[in-house]
């Protein structure tokens, strides 16, 4: 690593001279060209950027550029765990770089944490929105993200605030792609709630626009299955999550001859009550795609018992997300997800259990050869995630019998032994030489302070986004 002092010189031990020997120009950190910088910047939190100008003045090129401002997100949740980042009015500071340096933004990130009216709207979030139509006008996307507990009657109520902006901007930029993420996840809503919403995003010209749309059902439940036919005028919907049980094969088709590329559905608690049967609702396999176009279907099945008749066969299948399970994973179940998916899954995760006793499979004495079973018939099987205990046979059967397994991301100190959690180190190196030499690459399990959601090459907080929220601190 290089020791840069205070000009941005790279300090260099000092070194006798021969005659005739050719003098090699210092090196700086300074001439680097824009490019590099511009992709070191992107990894940056756009406070660092702004720290990062301050300590090095000539770096402020890249700030008055697109390539210091690829992505704008006021993502509070990094800065509450970095001290140097954080603010006692956020608000104020966002706004400020969002005026001084959005002529430069592409995609902007807004999460909205304060949603409550007032006559003052500077002082809420809401602000961030205007200030975002006032000075981005190279603008190509808006992603907002919505406080988990606000209700649809709160947003219709909101008009100047939130819905104006929005389409302000998506007036001046005709081709700015729209996403509205986290609606209705655990609001108190009646049982016309997400209707009503969308119903609300139509009447106002969203609806038609929106790219990317990710809704729940809320707390108060309906009593029965109904689909969401209003969904079949989101002609330029790209990326849908919401309850399966709101949609049929007719209204997926409706979308895919639009726009739909990626389908993210959540099966839980409510759905279970619903006695709601998928196969009964949903026949895949006739579904057609325009050619070239892909299609992906993830699945979430939260807080909720499963067995293999809760499952449907999919060839769109990619991913399989079971969290906080209220049932162990039979043998039955894992040979099934092999049977149905084998062709088709690429990412495949457990997150937690609720079952009593925590125990998150059955048969426990063949565990490590339904493990086998089941990795060697998924076959572009690339990323597992283990948030439970695991035997480290099992563990080990999985990364050596999966054919395509890339990433593999589980707790050290939830993998047990012969029985036991607490693990030797040199049980623990031999693991993960045994699992690096079946990967083919280095491999370590993640340690207990550490983030275990490290699949950056999935929508994450599409698939798990109540343990990332927590994680990282932002409900």
């Amino acid at each position: 690593m290089l020791d840069i002092n205070s000009s941005g010189e790279a300090a260099t031990a000092p070194s006798s001279r021969e005659e005739g020997t050719v003098q090699k120009p210092e090196a700086t950190i300074n001439s680097l060209p824009d490019l590099v910088l511009g992709n070191l910047f992107k990894y940056l939190y756009w406070k660092e950027k702004i720290l990062a100008v301050e300590a090095i003045p000539s770096w402020g090129r890249i700030l008055e550029s697109s390539l210091g401002w690829e992505t704008f997100e006021n993502d509070r949740k990094y800065a509450h765990y970095h001290q140097v980042l954080g603010s006692s009015h956020y608000i104020f500071e966002e706004i400020t770089c969002i005026a001084q340096y959005g002529f430069y933004f592409s995609h902007v990130i807004i999460w909205i944490q304060n949603f409550i009216p007032t006559d003052s709207p500077i002082e809420t979030d809401f602000a961030l929105l205007r200030a975002v139509e006032m000075h981005c006008p190279r603008l190509k996307s808006l992603t907002v993200y919505h406080p988990p507990n606000l209700s649809s009657s709160a947003i219709t109520m909101s008009y100047v605030q939130y819905i104006e902006p929005l389409q302000n901007i998506l007036a001046s930029e005709a081709n700015v792609r729209l996403g509205l993420c986290r609606l209705l996840y655990s609001s108190v809503e009646a049982n016309t709630g997400a209707v009503d919403l969308l119903y609300f995003y139509r009447v106002h010209n969203l609806l038609q626009k929106v790219t990317l749309l990710d809704f729940s059902h809320g707390l108060i439940l309906a009593s029965n299955v109904s689909a969401l036919h209003l969904l079949s005028e989101c002609h330029s919907l790209e990326v849908l999550k919401c309850p399966v049980q709101n949609l049929t094969t007719q209204l997926i088709q409706q979308l895919l001859d639009f726009n739909l590329q990626e389908l993210y559905l959540v099966n839980d608690e409510h759905t279970l009550n619903l006695h709601y049967v998928e196969k009964d609702h949903i026949s895949w396999p006739v579904l057609k795609t325009r050619p070239g176009r892909r299609f992906e279907v993830h699945y979430i099945f939260r807080n909720r018992a499963v067995c293999p008749g809760h499952m449907c066969l999919n060839p769109f299948a990619q991913t399989l997300v079971f969290d906080s399970l209220c049932s162990s994973v039979s043998r039955a179940m894992l040979r099934c997800v092999a049977d149905l998916y084998g062709d088709t899954l690429q990412c495949l995760a457990f997150i937690l259990s609720v079952w009593e006793p925590h125990v998150p499979f059955s048969d426990l004495e063949d565990l490590t050869s339904n493990f086998q079973y089941m990795a060697t018939r998924l076959k572009k099987l690339r990323f597992a995630l283990l948030n439970l205990v695991i035997p480290s046979d099992a563990l080990l059967s999985l990364a050596t019998h999966a054919p395509s397994l890339v990433k593999l991301l589980v707790y050290e100190h939830k993998i047990f032994f012969g029985g036991k959690v607490a693990i030797t180190p040199d049980e623990i190196s031999d693991l993960q030489f045994k699992v690096s030499t079946a990967l083919g690459h280095p491999w370590t399990a993640i340690k207990q302070d550490e983030n275990l959601y490290q699949l950056t090459e999935c929508r994450q907080a599409m698939l798990f986004e109540e343990s990332v929220a927590l994680w990282e601190g932002f409900w």
